[in-house]
């Protein structure tokens, strides 16, 4: 069984649509290719058919390494294809690190990367949190100053500090693929996306050292009773446990609102994420595994 790899500059092979929305459920793959935001894509064939592609494309906020994925049938899988393109984009491209993720059900994938040197750099849970049955647990001192963004919305001097703290808590977390040099001011506009439910994001503050604690940030979520938690972290002075407060705020809120789920997204390589994950009763879930490439 022969397979031929072949780069493509667009999307004209009329094979190439149809087996990426057959095989591929990830929806930021969708939204590069309607927005012409994919560099290039390989495709794997075997007698004309399309048996799996490549899709390569890089990140304006991470834009030290170039991104891909690998899409195939599983119905026709083996791992002469995922070998193939992976051969090709390393014998044809200078652009390193590469970055990819998969979900940790596909060990022979894992093992195709591992064998190539792909290093595993995080793993991500994105579980639900239901709260038709949590119970709060408001033994949680707060004892401090806590609001919701709600009341800094006119003080830009406090929000460019909450802004610093974000950045440098994301950067913290993203060593191994940093994120290219934003101001205060940047970071304070990706904060307030159009998805930020602004009530139900909160802050602590030590109002005796002119301090922000710790934030996390809620979002809108996929469906009308679902939301979405965001990014979260606390200042170098202040212990992780400093977060968990303001979750139980969230999650209170959330209840207000006759939310139903919470859905979380979170990196192993952030501590205030673990924080979270381990202080409430998520549902268990998948992994997705992301790996990276090196000289």
């Amino acid at each position: 069984m022969q397979i031929n790899i072949h780069k493509n500059h667009d999307y004209n092979n009329p094979q190439l649509m149809p087996f990426i929305l057959k095989n591929n459920e990830e929806e930021l793959l969708l939204y590069l290719l309607n927005n012409n935001k994919v560099d290039f894509i390989y495709t794997a064939l075997i007698e004309n058919n399309i048996v799996g592609v490549l899709l390569a494309w890089k990140n304006s906020m991470h834009p030290y390494c170039l991104y891909f994925r690998i899409i195939t049938d599983d119905l026709i899988y083996t791992v002469d294809i995922e070998k193939g393109l992976l051969d090709k984009l390393s014998k044809s491209t200078n652009q390193l690190p590469l970055q990819t993720s998969i979900a940790d059900i596909y060990t022979d994938s894992k093992k195709v990367y591992e064998d190539i040197g792909f290093k595993l750099i995080r793993k991500t849970y994105m579980p639900k949190l239901d709260l038709m049955n949590v119970k709060i647990d408001w033994s949680k001192s707060e004892g401090y100053e806590l609001f919701s963004l709600e009341k800094w919305l006119n003080n830009d001097k406090k929000l460019l500090e909450l802004a610093s703290l974000v950045k440098e808590n994301y950067e913290e977390t993203h060593l191994d693929n940093p994120v290219v040099e934003l101001s205060s001011e940047e970071w304070k506009r990706m904060i307030f996306t159009n998805d930020l439910i602004i009530e139900g994001s909160f802050v602590s503050y030590d109002s005796v050292k002119q301090a922000i604690i710790a934030y996390s940030f809620l979002h809108e979520g996929e469906s009308s009773r679902e939301y979405e938690l965001g990014l979260c972290g606390s200042s170098s002075g202040y212990c992780l446990e400093s977060i968990v407060p303001l979750v139980n705020r969230q999650i209170n809120y959330c209840i207000e609102q006759r939310i139903e789920m919470l859905k979380g997204e979170f990196d192993t390589t952030s501590k205030y994420a673990m924080k979270v994950i381990s202080s409430f009763p998520f549902s268990p879930c998948s992994v997705w595994l992301t790996y990276q490439l090196r000289n």
